[in-house]
Parts: structure tokens; C-alpha cells; sequence
């Protein structure tokens, strides 16, 4: 069985039923808070994945183990995956309900009888809407809409104030083409035929060329590392609190924002090592 006390793994997994032997084979970026979210999904009743999730119920959670098959990088896990089920899906000894991910119906077909009641069904069915035709506020909205994308809204007699906004007034392109019920790329493609597009110096940021101090980046830099004495709402104590809670597996990343009052991203980049870095796997404190 896997120790998580690392970096995460990807992959692909297998959970196995160690009463009856049966299992489920599956893929992710992180199998650690995979495996987690299994857990937690079968005490909720979910039925994303109903075969797996019943029998945990069924014979309890704690009757299952999960190993590590392969370590592989992400573009090769739907690959390795489908191989993997291929050997062993018409052996029913799997949770799995279907064979590719990707694709839940590939390499499986219709029997005779299904595909007869298939037809039947559509026999005699009349499209819904055969015949119909749209009201006429309709199709005027739909023209509209059809106008307000084209760059010829954008008149001759319109160019000349539209630059005179823009490059004496100051406007926005986007206050401009709200002015004239268009989109922002008429307006870009008039301002674009003026010399003065390309000449001037283009509005950016108002931080645009300048540098923080270096007092600045390294506090930055700490608050990123999760230093303590930082201004930030987690302490070392609240971040191992949080990885050994999510390790039971009795709580979700939603569960933890609302107990500790943070984001979810904040919680999920704790516990994946994105930040607090400097608290490793063993939860002691690394000096920097």
C-alpha cells in the first residue's frame, strides 16, 4: 500500500477489495488526493462512480487499499489507462463502468434488441420544430445581434470622431464601442489605419515600468513561502492541522475553506505543497 508523505504522484491507480478481490482502475495528476476524494464520495452517497462506491459501502471503506500501477506524465495517463482496462474489463472484476475515459461508449455496442426499440422509438416522430417559424421580434433581435459584430456598422462619416475620442478625449476603446452599439474590434481595426496607433506610446498599467524594491520582493517572496510572521490568515499550526485533516479523508477541499475561513484554492495549494513549502510532508517546520 502507498505511504503519501511525498510530493504528488501521477498516474494510474488501482483500488482493490480485499475481501473479495475486486477492483477499480483509475487515473489522476494527484492519486494521493484521488484516492481522498474516494473516500469521502462514498460516505456522501455519490454516484459518480456507482459500482465503486457501493461496494465501499457496502463492505466498508476500510476493507480497501489502493496501489500505485504506473508513474507516468500527464499527456500518457488516458493511454495507459485504457490499456490497462482493456485486459481486464470483460473479466467483470472491475468497479469500472466503462472501458476509455475519454470516450465512455468506445469498443461498446447496442444489442439486436436495443437497437430495434432505438428504432421504433423514432419511427413516426415529427421533428418539434417542423413548421414553426420565428415571431418577428425574434428574427429582429437576431439581425441585431448579427450587426452589432460587423465591422461595416462602423461608417466613414464615423472614423473621425472615433479618433478624435480616442486620442484627444482620452476614451477607452470599450467606452467608444459602447457609444456606437459595437464590439471593441471595429473600433481597434478604425485606430489601427492612424499613423498615431503605431507612433505613440501605447496606455498600459498604471504600474508599467516600474520595479518593486528589493524590500518589497522579499516580503513578497516570504508571504509566497509561507514564512511565519507574515501577514496571511494560515500559521504552521493551522496548515498541518489541515493536511492531517484532508489525510482522513472525512473532509473535502470545501470543508476545510469553511472550517479555516479561507479559498478552496488556498487549501488545495496547501495541501498539494504549492505554498507553505516550507512545512514538509513529516510537518516539521524547514528553516529558510
Amino acid at each position: 500500500m502507498i505511504i503519501f508523505n511525498s510530493k504528488p504522484i501521477c498516474g494510474i491507480y488501482k483500488i482493490i477489495n480485499k475481501i473479495n478481490g475486486n477492483f477499480y482502475i483509475g487515473s489522476s495528476q494527484d492519486i494521493y488526493a484521488r484516492w481522498a476524494n474516494h473516500r469521502c464520495s462514498a460516505k456522501q452517497g455519490s454516484k459518480k462512480c456507482p459500482y465503486l462506491y457501493s461496494a465501499m459501502r457496502k463492505y466498508g471503506i476500510e476493507n480497501f487499499e489502493i496501489f500505485v500501477v504506473i508513474i507516468c506524465e500527464i499527456e500518457f495517463l488516458s493511454y495507459y489507462e485504457f490499456k490497462y482496462l482493456e485486459f481486464f474489463f470483460d473479466k467483470n472484476i472491475t468497479y469500472n463502468t466503462t472501458l476509455c475515459t475519454d470516450a465512455p461508449f468506445r469498443g461498446r455496442h447496442h444489442t439486436e434488441e436495443t437497437r430495434k426499440l432505438l428504432g421504433d422509438m423514432k419511427k413516426g416522430s415529427i421533428p418539434w420544430n417542423k413548421g414553426k417559424k420565428y415571431a418577428v421580434d425574434i428574427i429582429t433581435k437576431i439581425k441585431h445581434g448579427m450587426l452589432k459584430n460587423n465591422p461595416l456598422k462602423i461608417s466613414t462619416d464615423m472614423k473621425p470622431n472615433i479618433l478624435k475620442m480616442y486620442f484627444d478625449e482620452f476614451k477607452t476603446i470599450k467606452a467608444i464601442a459602447k457609444k456606437y452599439n459595437v464590439s471593441a474590434q471595429p473600433i481597434t481595426n478604425v485606430l489601427k489605419e492612424d499613423c498615431r496607433w503605431h507612433s505613440i506610446e501605447r496606455r498600459g498599467a498604471w504600474n508599467k515600468g516600474k520595479n518593486h524594491s528589493e524590500k518589497t520582493k522579499n516580503k513578497i517572496s516570504k508571504i509566497k513561502l509561507g514564512m511565519p510572521g507574515q501577514p496571511q490568515k494560515l500559521t504552521t499550526e493551522k496548515v498541518i492541522q489541515i493536511r492531517n485533516l484532508y489525510t482522513t479523508g472525512n473532509y473535502s477541499h470545501a470543508d476545510l475553506a469553511r472550517l479555516y475561513n479561507c479559498n478552496r484554492s488556498n487549501i488545495r495549494a496547501v495541501i498539494n505543497f504549492k505554498i507553505w513549502k516550507n512545512v514538509n510532508a513529516d510537518n516539521q517546520l524547514v528553516q529558510q
